[in-house]
């Protein structure tokens, strides 16, 4: 299949779909929060501007109809030329919708535009703009006020579009498909109109402040009468510059004061001003700021008032119950607005941190607390640095709260410079609210070490350096204020293990293991419960971490409690409990007393739990096969350990049949152990051996034991499904079920059955109907953990008569998700076969294939998408464009 020839025009355009903006989807959504913050009005000077930035992220949000709707009330806010970058818009959008007819008529319309307003060509090009970035803060908004402009009224050459809007298109200028399209396009002079939108834009990309302000500058050389063009180029200098004590740098200075005595009514560019006045030393009459805020106060409802930066420069002058005061009156006079009550937290937020009133102190952080969180429920998707604020505020009263938070926030995956921000943030949680000074260094040497420029590297850099300057006797009299940290760093748990993993892993490790828990048989059910609380713990649920811990603490015995209490002894450190916590240091010198190892080397205990745990959680089986033999040069007879460690080898050489004497020793020495036999049969099975009978008769034995089911079902099903018979899969997965009807796993374990059954040839229609309503159940059993089972079912929907646009829709929606490396690359490949196979789209499903084997992660989806990626470059039928960039692809692409 030939790349569609529109696609080449399109990428031609100027508009949203062609300036590189962010897909991460949370970002995406909350700047949706923020545009509809603005509450536009028909005064706005931006209002066209900001239905187009709605439309484009409601479009990459996967909802068309409502971009379609933003788009077109954009096109009726907007006149002439600034019409170019809408209907560039929606030749994209309609595109996108493979509507090819409705995506024309839009391209013609731009090719008019572009004629009537023509551009010179000796305008310097786009790409010399600098290209420097900014660190994201506190939810800063974009930033323009509401003073009508002479934009609004139509001009002369406005009123000339309208009467050539539907003239025949002139015969001797290049058309769009005519161009050189090897050129850039960003090398083509644009309209100031395009120039001022795409600034406006970048605007609200916290990183490209600068570019935005440059884009400006160039829109005014044009047009310099355009007071709201000049404005926004003020603010967003003054946005990019935020974190400088001295404010903008002087060059940009003059600019800001041009804006702000050009546009007076502007009350946010005047709110800002303000702080800019401070920052130089300037002294502010107060009756200059009295007589502004009940101006701002009237308007506090949009974020284009001005309220928040007028509140922020209260916080710089340290008057901050003057802050509340204001803050609460616009409560008052707007109490249904969600930006008020966002804008009244930051300043609680602010009395509570920066004032050391602590007597008077408890009823602001229960206001503030009570106003974030009822912000969570405004925001679904609330800023990273909201989150932090509202565990900075449980660290004042109830820090076993605010560890909680914190820690289900380090486990979250972040861009880094939130990882860096949060670690900055969190490095002040451990010196203010724990006395840990060691990790307080530990965390601000972290943010110092991620490779990005922004105020929280600067600021834990000179926290470092503030450290170094009060000499080595000052931190250790401090560091022996909180002794905890330094034995809790010397143990040996599931929290010095360096487990981290992302949250879409943990919930399903954790799903996992809880499925086993019934089995009172399991030799290793102490250690489930352990690790369960571990990641319980890092899932942000400390009451069940806690519950787990403490069966753990029944089931294991003697020096197998090792690692429960240390894990205890971290546990409630980081709940901001040290009495306990010192409690468990003391059991764990006790156990250690009493089971003495030689120096450097652990008890073998020890050594099994940490081998068990590097299988389950990182499936690390080389360091578990390591790990094992350790505790059996020490305990050579323990049974369990012995089959662990065979199995940790077999699966460390990818299922070697080197080893399929060891498997059965093994496997005869554990009877019990189904998946050791169950290996040692699948091994037996590609060697060409009869497994059929020993098989059922395995079957047979779980069958009469539910209570274990959960442990042996899957395996035997896998062997089932490779040994036996797909069909004889599904009857046996069908039998277990009847036994336990009400067991969640085991209703996963038939839908598996089920896709293997589809996967395998033809189905019937009502195979696929029961197989897609058993995946729906289990679904909604799975909610943290069905991402692969989502998959299965969107592969299943494209079976199912009428069900292709379900497929697609899942798909769409899986697609949106901030998914791990792992995940997505399993995404990637899915899709890109759906493509194919189900929509007859070689072209889109060779780019999903590039983006799978692109991601670095060592899998078997990888290895398929290049494989099929290798094919694709050897065909004929193919178009040569798409041949050449695959080729091109592989030469760069990596092995792993």
């Amino acid at each position: 299949m030939s790349v569609p020839p529109s696609e080449l025009h399109l990428e031609a355009l100027q508009c949203h779909f062609t300036w590189g903006l962010s897909s991460n989807h949370v970002t995406l959504l909350q700047l949706r929060d923020k545009l509809l913050d603005i509450c536009p009005d028909e005064s706005n000077p931006w209002r066209g501007h900001i239905y187009n930035l709605l439309g484009f992220l409601q479009t990459r949000l996967g909802h068309a109809d409502e971009a379609l709707s933003h788009f077109s009330a954009a096109s009726e806010a907007l006149r002439g030329p600034e019409l170019l970058v809408n209907y560039s818009d929606l030749a994209w959008l309609h595109y996108e919708r493979g509507e090819h007819d409705r995506s024309q008529e839009y391209l013609r319309r731009v090719e008019e535009l572009s004629r009537e307003y023509p551009t010179e060509r000796d305008r310097p090009t786009e790409g010399d703009h600098p290209t420097e970035g900014d660190q994201p803060t506190e939810g800063d908004h974009p930033t323009e006020g509401d003073r009508p402009t002479a934009r609004d009224r139509p001009t002369e050459r406005d009123r000339s579009t309208e009467t050539k809007r539907d003239h025949s298109l002139e015969r001797d200028r290049p058309t769009l498909t005519e161009r050189d399209h090897s050129t850039d396009p960003s090398e083509y002079p644009l309209l100031p109109e395009v120039l001022a939108e795409k600034a406006w834009t970048l605007m609200n990309f916290d990183p490209q402040k600068l570019v935005a302000a440059e884009l400006f500058e160039r829109a005014l050389e044009e047009q310099p009468e355009r007071v709201e063009w000049r404005s926004s180029q003020a603010i967003a200098l003054m946005s990019a510059h935020k974190h400088r004590p001295t404010g903008v740098p002087p060059e940009a200075l003059l600019k800001v004061q041009r804006a702000h005595e050009e546009d007076p009514g502007n009350m946010y560019l005047s709110a800002e001003y303000l702080s800019q006045r401070v920052k130089r030393g300037e002294q502010v009459e107060e009756e200059e700021v009295a007589a502004l805020m009940p101006r701002i106060i009237e308007r506090a409802h949009s974020s284009y008032s001005g309220l928040k930066p007028a509140l922020l420069y209260y916080r710089q002058t340290k008057a901050l119950d003057v802050a509340i005061v204001w803050a609460e009156e616009a409560l008052e006079k707007h109490p249904d607005s969600r930006y008020v009550k966002c804008c009244a937290a930051l300043c609680y937020k602010w009395r509570i941190r920066f004032q050391k009133d602590k007597p008077s102190k408890r009823h602001l952080v229960e206001k503030g607390v009570a106003l974030l969180e009822e912000m969570f429920l405004l925001y679904p998707y609330p800023a990273l640095v909201k989150e932090i604020d509202l565990a900075d505020l449980y660290g004042t009263y109830d820090r076993a709260k605010a560890g909680e938070m914190y820690q289900k926030l380090l486990q979250r995956r972040l861009e880094p410079h939130e990882t860096q921000m949060l670690y900055n943030r969190y490095a002040k949680h451990l010196q203010h609210d724990l006395s840990d000074i060691p990790r307080c260094l530990e965390y601000h040497r972290k943010a110092a070490l991620i490779d990005h420029d922004s105020f929280f590297k600067d600021n834990s850099v000179k926290a470092i350096e503030s450290f170094k300057k009060r000499g080595r006797d000052s931190i250790q009299a401090e560091i022996q204020q909180s002794p905890l940290s330094a034995h809790l760093e010397a143990l040996q748990c599931h929290f010095t293990w360096e487990l981290k993993r992302s949250r879409e892993l943990l919930f399903s490790i954790r799903d996992r293991l809880q499925d086993l828990l019934p089995d009172e048989s399991n030799p290793w059910r102490g250690h489930i419960y352990n690790l369960l609380g571990f990641l319980q713990t890092r899932l942000g649920c400390s009451d069940e971490a806690l519950s787990l811990f403490s069966s753990a603490s029944e089931a294991l015995r003697g020096p197998a409690l090792l690692v429960n209490y240390s894990d205890l002894a971290w546990f409630h450190y980081e709940r901001g409990e040290p009495v306990l916590s010192q409690d468990y240091l003391q059991r764990v010198e006790e156990l250690s007393r009493e089971y003495p190892t030689e120096r450097d080397q652990l008890l073998p205990e020890v050594y099994a739990e940490k081998a068990w745990t590097q299988m389950e959680v990182w499936r690390n089986n080389d360091l578990a096969a390591r790990l094992f033999q350790k505790a059996l040069e020490e305990e050579d007879e323990r049974v369990e350990w012995c089959s662990a460690h065979v199995l940790a080898s077999f699966y460390a050489r990818n299922k070697s049949s080197d080893l399929l004497e060891q498997l059965r020793h093994a496997s005869e020495r554990d009877p019990e152990n189904l998946l050791l036999r169950a290996e040692y049969l699948e091994l037996c099975a590609r060697s060409g051996q009869e497994v059929v009978p020993e098989a059922e008769a395995l079957a047979a034995k779980v069958l009469q034991r539910p209570d274990r089911m959960h442990r042996h079902m899957k395996p035997l099903l896998e062997l089932y499904h490779r040994a036996v018979s797909v069909q004889a899969a599904v009857d046996l997965a069908a039998k277990a079920l009847d036994k336990r009807p009400d067991s969640r796993f085991l209703k996963a374990c038939l839908a598996m059955c089920y896709t293997w059954r589809i996967q395998r040839g033809p189905a019937s229609q009502e195979l696929i109907k029961s197989t897609a309503a058993l995946l729906q159940e289990v679904i909604s059993l799975y909610p943290d953990s069905c991402f692969k089972m989502e998959i299965d079912l969107a592969n299943v929907y494209s079976q199912y008569n009428h069900s292709l646009a379900d497929a697609k829709l899942l798909y769409s929606e899986l697609l949106r998700r901030d998914l791990e490396p792992t995940s997505k690359q399993i995404l990637y490949n899915s899709y890109a076969k759906f493509l194919y196979f189900q929509m007859n789209d070689l072209y889109t499903s060779t780019q999903y294939h590039m983006m799978a084997a692109e991601i670095p992660v060592k899998s078997y989806c990888r290895s398929n998408s290049i494989k099929t990626l290798q094919k694709i470059k050897t065909r004929r039928v193919c178009d040569p464009r798409l041949r050449a960039q695959v080729n091109d692809f592989l030469l760069r692409t990596p092995k792993i």
